[in-house]
């Protein structure tokens, strides 16, 4: 037989705890000392004491975990319960990183504002003929593997690229999810008109309209992304424009992919 206290150290749980499962018929002692009222345990009593504390941890009432040792809930059982908690705690902790990771970039953006100006420019833009993929992706990293698979499909065609790959966003405000995107290349005009007339390939062949666009050119890095985008809506507004269209990010590099020069165009039109 084991003192209260004894048990207490063995299993890491309070006496005053132990003393609660008592009084609730959750776990009661082996045995009481009939003169002193010492609680005494034994060693046996210790895996039911680890299952009440792993269902505990998943979040369940003092009532529901009595109700499930009622029925013998088998280990397997519980087990795989603290798996499926183990995977939900996990994803607190993604969500919880990310949020943390956006806190950090606004503080960034709040210590160096002085020093992120970006040159607004109004552009206008002529038609082109362009070759492109559309897809509804679930977060940022299915649309980074859709980007490479285009890119991947539409060269693999031999078309003959005029001019650098852009990613157009044709969902309304900010999006973390759900992303409705286009990536893109401008290709050789006649041979677009002969694309558009083929069928069985796997992109779409179109000419974008010519466009009026406010612009910002700036060497990419994510966390300048807010301040880019904060600039440019800040110009058109107090100019006396506003927003039209889908909003374009331009990969000034000639293999398209994220680093070095990078454009932003937001499509315009006097308000």
């Amino acid at each position: 037989m084991i003192k209260i206290g004894d048990f207490s150290r063995l299993s890491q749980v309070p006496i005053s705890t132990l003393r609660y499962y008592d009084e609730v018929g959750l776990l009661q002692p082996a045995a009481i000392d009939g003169g002193s009222g010492y609680r005494f345990y034994t060693l046996e009593q210790l895996p039911l004491l680890n299952r009440i504390l792993a269902l505990k941890w998943l979040g369940l009432s003092l009532d529901q975990i009595a109700h499930l040792l009622t029925e013998e809930v088998s280990t397997p059982h519980i087990r795989g319960m603290l798996l499926m908690k183990r995977l939900d705690l996990q994803q607190q902790v993604r969500e919880a990183e990310e949020r943390l990771s956006r806190v950090e970039t606004r503080l960034k953006m709040l210590e160096q504002e002085k020093d992120m100006l970006y040159d607004v420019v109004l552009k206008s833009l002529p038609s082109m003929m362009i070759a492109s993929r559309r897809c509804l992706a679930t977060d940022f990293n299915e649309w980074v593997r859709f980007k490479a698979e285009t890119q991947a499909i539409i060269r693999a065609s031999r078309v003959k690229e005029t001019g650098p790959w852009m990613t157009l966003y044709h969902h309304q405000g900010y999006r973390e999810q759900e992303l409705y995107v286009e990536v893109a290349v401008p290709i050789e005009v006649t041979l677009g008109r002969q694309l558009q007339q083929t069928e069985g390939t796997d992109f779409i062949v179109y000419e974008l309209p010519r466009d009026t666009v406010a612009s910002v050119v700036y060497p990419y890095r994510k966390e300048a992304l807010p301040a880019v985008y904060e600039a440019i809506g800040f110009w058109v507004y107090t100019h006396g424009y506003r927003s039209v269209g889908s909003c374009r990010e331009v990969y000034l590099q000639g293999d398209g992919q994220f680093r070095g020069q990078e454009e932003i165009q937001f499509p315009i039109e006097k308000a």
